[in-house]
């Protein structure tokens, strides 16, 4: 009887059931079973014992509602027909980022702009920028914390035993004295430094005959230092906390300038993968073509219209294009598995290209590119920024060779007590104390070459500031002409495949009147798909001309609709 119950109640054990969440939570057969097994065990307990029977019955009745309740929880987690177990959907459903959304369905549907989401969202060089800007910013946080308010304090206990008995009589057998010491001390960017401090002791002495030197003191005290010359008001505290903001500035700017570097890279992949499925696409064409031709030399042959090494000659070059064709087949895998990596997602997945070129010529002229490049071009910002902390530099390093002079005024009150502690505190006994302190360094040879130093990189700044200058300008009239060009290009080249069509319809049209021999068919059909690849990669490459114009003038981020500021904004929190 007890095996069985035991039995019972290990079939109920929630923790013995490991079924993940979506799976039937109670089996209704087996709950019947169980149910079936507590009728025939009470059946038989029943004849031994009354107080056994009543309980398996109130057993079965719990079984029973507990099975009307969990109902309408199998009706809802119950996997359909035909779909996976409820443990992986809700798995799925918590997998966070493109890559888990994407597990179930294996074909990636990509454009433009999925890219850039998937970009910035997904990859790991993005992920690693935007931790940068993250912690761009603590040089400038960690020069401030000199401006943190300080508390400090002291306390120390001292017990002495004289032992030269002849000097009791003066200084007692033994004494004991307390000190303690308690403030609080702030700098500000004035070169202001304030302190407000508490100071005290308490002594016991016992056994002089002349009373010691015991008692109670206390003293508060409130001083201000001013730097008066070399950081006269402060003026090179914030010069250098100036500096360090333009640095950090620099440093963000710097990184949304790697972010879009990066996306350019990104759309170049994207657009690579539809000149490799062209390719493939081009090449199954020419495969095809040059079957269909094989056979009629082949047709032709056996009707003795042609000679027999002409078969053969077709068939080389059969085999030679399909050679091309793996090779083609290979540049594309390697394009989609070069893509995938970029974007951190499974190298399994497969791609489906939106086709979202633009094929609209240029509407944006060297002066407008220029004026966007001058205004945006964060490099550019950046050197200006170079520039401006030169100068800093040059104004903290002229301070520097001033002596140091600083003035300190203090006022305090002083209170004595042989009674209590507590008595230290009722009588204003003022104090006043005024300063000045004075340091330099013969020859100062520090400060002179630190501002030899600074002129130089002032100087050189400068010439950066305008080499850049001319450089950007020279990159946007490079750039926009490049985009002129390839879009004529891709007009030629349209046009080209055109042509190129027409007469290779044509030829093999008249090659099967036998008005044109093989050689005619075989020039006309590598013309034709080197005219196809040529259209499709004219037209790439007339959209990466537009990209890496677009990025010289730093108008991508803002092009594609991405407000990447708040982007930043939100990783910088």
């Amino acid at each position: 009887m007890s095996t069985n119950n035991g039995a019972l109640l290990a079939a109920g054990e929630p923790g013995n059931r490991r079924q993940t969440r979506g799976s039937k939570l109670f089996d209704k057969r087996a709950i019947f079973f169980t149910l079936a097994r507590i009728a025939s065990i009470s059946q038989v307990d029943i004849r031994e014992n009354t107080m056994r029977y009543t309980l398996a019955v109130l057993m079965a009745s719990v079984m029973v509602v507990l099975l009307m309740a969990v109902r309408p929880v199998l009706a809802q987690e119950t996997v359909p027909a035909g779909g996976t177990d409820a443990g992986g959907a809700v798995a799925e459903e918590r997998r966070e980022g493109f890559a888990g959304k994407l597990q179930g369905d294996r074909k990636l549907r990509l454009t433009v702009d999925r890219v850039v989401d998937y970009l910035i969202k997904n990859n790991l060089d993005v992920r690693a920028t935007l931790l940068e800007y993250r912690g761009v910013s603590t040089g400038l946080e960690k020069y401030q914390s000199r401006y943190d308010t300080t508390l400090f304090g002291k306390a120390d206990y001292t017990y002495f035993k004289n032992p030269n008995s002849s000097s009791a009589i003066l200084y007692g057998n033994e004494s004991h004295k307390g000190t303690w010491t308690a403030g609080v001390r702030r700098q500000f960017d004035t070169g202001t430094t304030i302190e407000a401090g508490l100071t005290g002791y308490s002594a016991v002495v016992s056994g002089a005959y002349f009373g010691g030197s015991g008692g109670n003191q206390t003293g508060l005290s409130l001083s201000v230092t001013q730097e008066l010359l070399k950081n006269a008001f402060g003026v090179n505290d914030r010069l250098t906390e100036q500096k360090i903001a333009n640095s950090t500035a620099r440093g963000k700017q710097l990184l949304k300038m790697k972010l879009s570097g990066l996306l350019v890279q990104a759309l170049v992949g994207y657009w690579q993968i539809a000149i490799a499925e062209e390719n493939v696409a081009t090449m199954d064409i020419s495969v095809k073509s040059a079957q269909d031709i094989r056979n009629l030399v082949a047709d032709k042959s056996r009707l003795g219209l042609s000679e027999p090494e002409e078969v053969y000659d077709w068939n080389n070059k059969v085999l030679q294009l399909k050679n091309a064709q793996e090779q083609a087949q290979l540049y594309l895998f390697q394009a989609r598995l070069a893509l995938l990596r970029t974007l951190n997602m499974d190298a399994g997945l497969e791609i489906e290209l939106g086709q979202t070129f633009v094929t609209a010529p240029p509407a944006v002229t060297e002066a407008q590119a220029l004026g966007d490049a001058l205004l945006r071009r964060m490099d550019l910002e950046g050197q200006r920024i170079e520039l401006k902390n030169a100068e800093l530099e040059y104004r903290i390093a002229s301070q520097n060779v001033t002596p140091s002079l600083k003035l300190k005024v203090q006022a305090s009150n002083l209170d004595y007590s042989a009674r209590s502690p507590l008595y230290t505190l009722d009588t204003i006994n003022q104090q006043f104390y005024a300063g000045l302190e004075f340091a330099y360094p013969l020859g100062n040879t520090e400060a002179g070459v630190r501002l030899r130093e600074a002129r130089l990189n002032y100087q050189q700044q400068y010439v950066a500031m305008e080499a850049l200058e001319r450089g950007i300008r020279d990159e946007i009239a490079t750039s926009v002409r490049a985009c002129e060009t390839a879009f004529r290009v891709y007009e030629q080249s349209k046009q080209s495949n055109r042509y190129a069509r027409n007469y290779y319809n044509q030829v093999v049209a008249k090659f099967r009147r036998g008005r044109y021999n093989t050689l005619m068919v075989k020039q006309a059909l590598d013309d034709y798909t080197k005219a196809r690849y040529n259209e499709l990669n004219s037209l790439v490459q007339y959209n990466v001309a537009l990209i890496q114009r677009d990025h010289a003038r730093n108008a991508i981020f803002s092009n594609l609709g991405i407000e990447i500021d708040d982007i930043l904004r939100a990783y910088e929190k």
